[in-house]
């Protein structure tokens, strides 16, 4: 099983539809999709700036925004089943399913992720990655990335999250990053 990052940036974008129908076709009973922000996330962030909100809410209002793209996601393809918990994650999977995650009820006010912006949809699909014992994550992302960077470089680089790398030694798991234009190799990089 692999857990798939799609990533907020596809939101506008002429390669979300693609990256829907490859994985709902190759990644059936095998794949889980975690969503990213997109522009509710953004939103999020700007009405802290504007607001003045502590990080702690910001996080649970951008949790909730991975919610919100998920449910886009949903409206996209159908075929996809919105799931919040490890067990319906499972379910779906058993009876050949693509689940779509919705991170609120495992995430919000879990002990275990830290309620600040150096936590995206990236460590999320990283923890929960580790959480199910994954043959690995893919993370979909608006620019190619060069595997062979290290990840605190890509952090600081802006490619994923700051948290992403310390989370990362607790429990390594197999990564695989992928373009946007890159759909049709899903197969390979499942393989």
């Amino acid at each position: 099983m692999w857990v798939i990052k799609l990533g907020g940036s596809l939101q506008d974008s002429e390669y979300l539809q693609p990256w829907l129908d490859a994985v709902i076709e190759h990644g059936r009973g095998r794949a889980v999709i975690v969503p990213g922000g997109g522009r509710f996330a953004d939103a999020v962030r700007e009405a802290q700036r504007r607001f003045g909100f502590d990080d702690g809410e910001a996080h649970r209002a951008a949790v909730r925004a991975m919610e919100k793209y998920a449910a886009l996601l949903h409206e996209y393809a159908p075929q996809l089943k919105p799931v919040r918990s490890h067990a319906e994650i499972l379910a779906v999977l058993e009876g050949g399913g693509v689940p779509l995650w919705q991170p609120s009820e495992m995430i919000i006010d879990n002990p275990e992720v830290p309620e600040n912006w150096n936590v995206t949809s990236d460590s999320l699909a990283l923890w929960l990655a580790q959480k199910l014992g994954t043959a690995g994550l893919l993370l979909m992302k608006s620019v190619a990335v060069d595997g062979q960077r290290s990840l605190e470089e890509l952090a600081r680089a802006g490619i994923i999250d700051s948290h992403f790398p310390q989370l990362f030694r607790q429990m390594p798991v197999r990564l695989a990053w992928s373009a946007a234009g890159d759909a049709m190799r899903l197969p390979e990089l499942l393989d």
